[in-house]
């Protein structure tokens, strides 16, 4: 069959919120696995990333008129881009209303029959990981079939109704998946967020799927908790293939949690040492993850930064959320990661569900003393098929009659779902506003900011990244002396 696999129309307001000038690219990485899959089974594959080709409706129609699809697949398919998925799937319906419609990903395996019934357009819902079941639902169609009673990991219109099939059992290890087809990308439109590169062009890559632990903010059934790896022979071959055939001088791995088989990384960067690939690379992991010998080998590698998720500079709040580790622990893993001669990036939740004002400005306090190469602050954004959900109902505050569409304006900290009854709002906005500030304007921030820079390409990212932030920054700056007098506690942060 003729397949179109498809990321939605979408703004770059709706994308990066108030950060939309400085927003890169992220490769379709879950699109592309399952491109792959559909080619080694014989399919003839379009991808067209609308969100990055910033492709419009008139864009889509002369692409859909020109392709004739056969079934057209949507990914990128979050709570905060189901809106745009909509929209996206009423043009194709309408330009081409023979095609099969199948949606995947992230909601729409926490949401299968809801979705199924909110938005009629969809033919069929592939629930996990889709690889495997999007390639069978492929032979079905291919045949004719209309009833699909045999595909495990779907949601489908029948004649009962909407109908779910049982579950599919999880990929064993990434072995079992093809190799990215880059060749269906248009690459050189691809350029991550300035935190996500030392050189360009720079790739998106895995090696692993899963994470085993139980972070209250967050929801990994499609990949499940079990963790499943690539072999690091295969890993660095495609790796190779990547830098021989696009030029590629960077990787962005967007595991979960890069580090949690230290074996296995320790294994890939000697490889990676071996055959002198000689890329920048950064990645995610955990506090309790690292240690002396394993960041040697990373940076030796070509590891350049390492980003966190210390989410509160308050013990209370991180065990609240599950997230098994402690300041302390962080403390620790930020240290010898500077150490070894690494850039730190922290991820921070402001006024958390339980925190105060206190709590939060300790939580400020704590992103300072680290002096990170970056930190990212966010407000509590609670998605539905959470725990942080149903903590932030329990505990009220929690927007009224809230809508998956309102997840659109997750990044635009002026607009919270949920307001944390023990702050309120204008001051949650007020503090998120002087996280930034204490941040980004600290002298120290400023001089590790100028010491990093040794490229022209890292002097332009840095000023496409203070460019994004400008907003923010003149809104906070703005109206400093009145938060000055209405939070005197502000000082000593600042």
């Amino acid at each position: 069959m003729k397949i179109l696999l498809l990321t939605p129309i979408i703004s770059q307001r709706d994308l990066w919120g108030k950060f939309e000038k400085g927003g890169g690219s992220y490769f379709p990485i879950g699109l592309l696995y399952i491109a792959g899959a559909a080619r080694e089974a014989g399919h003839q594959v379009d991808l067209l990333d609308a969100s990055t080709l910033r492709t419009d409706e008139d864009g889509l129609v002369r692409h859909l008129e020109a392709g004739d699809y056969g079934v057209i697949g949507f990914g990128n398919c979050y709570t905060a881009h189901m809106h745009a998925i909509h929209n996206t799937a009423k043009i194709c319906k309408r330009v081409q209303p023979n095609a099969k419609l199948v949606v995947g990903g992230t909601h729409p395996t926490l949401f299968p029959k809801e979705t199924m019934e909110r938005f009629e357009e969809f033919d069929a819902l592939v629930f996990g990981e889709g690889e495997a079941t999007f390639t069978e639902l492929l032979e079905h169609y291919s045949g004719g079939a209309s009833v699909l009673p045999d595909i495990k990991g779907i949601t489908y219109r029948s004649e009962s109704g909407i109908t779910s099939n049982p579950a599919r059992q999880g990929i064993k290890d990434m072995g079992e998946l093809p190799e990215l087809p880059y060749d269906l990308l248009v690459v050189d439109r691809y350029e991550p967020p300035p935190s996500n590169y030392r050189a360009l062009p720079t790739f998106a890559f895995i090696v692993s799927r899963g994470c085993p632990y139980k972070c209250s903010y967050c929801d990994v059934r499609v990949h499940g908790r079990k963790m499943r790896y690539d072999e690091a022979e295969r890993a660095v071959t495609q790796l190779k293939h990547l830098k021989q055939t696009y030029g590629m001088k960077g990787v962005y791995f967007l595991d979960s949690i890069m580090t949690v088989n230290r074996k296995f990384i320790i294994k890939l960067c000697k490889r990676m040492v071996e055959e002198k690939l000689d890329l920048q690379w950064s990645c995610s992991t955990r506090v309790n993850c690292v240690d002396p010998e394993l960041l040697g080998w990373m940076k030796k590698a070509g590891c350049w930064n390492i980003s966190f998720g210390l989410e509160s500079g308050n013990d209370e709040s991180l065990k609240r959320m599950n997230k098994a580790a402690t300041t302390a622990q962080a403390r620790e893993a930020v240290k010898i990661v500077k150490k070894a001669g690494i850039q730190v990036t922290g991820f921070f939740i402001l006024c958390l569900p339980g925190e105060d004002e206190a709590m939060t400005l300790n939580t400020v306090r704590f992103a300072k003393e680290l002096k990170m190469n970056t930190s990212i602050f966010f407000l509590p954004v609670p998605f539905p098929g959470t725990q942080l959900y149903e903590d932030c109902k329990e505990i009220g505050g929690l927007q009224e009659n809230i809508q998956w569409e309102d997840y659109k304006q997750w990044m635009d900290p002026t607009v919270p779902l949920w307001v944390n009854p023990l702050i309120g709002k204008e001051r949650m906005l007020e503090l998120y506003n002087l996280a930034i500030r204490a941040f980004y304007l600290s002298p120290s921030t400023l001089i590790r900011t100028a010491l990093n820079i040794k490229s022209l390409t890292e002097l332009k990212k840095y000023a496409k990244g203070l460019y994004s932030m400008i907003e923010v920054l003149k809104e906070s700056i703005a109206s400093k002396s009145h938060r000055r007098r209405s939070m005197p506690e502000m000082r000593d942060v600042e």
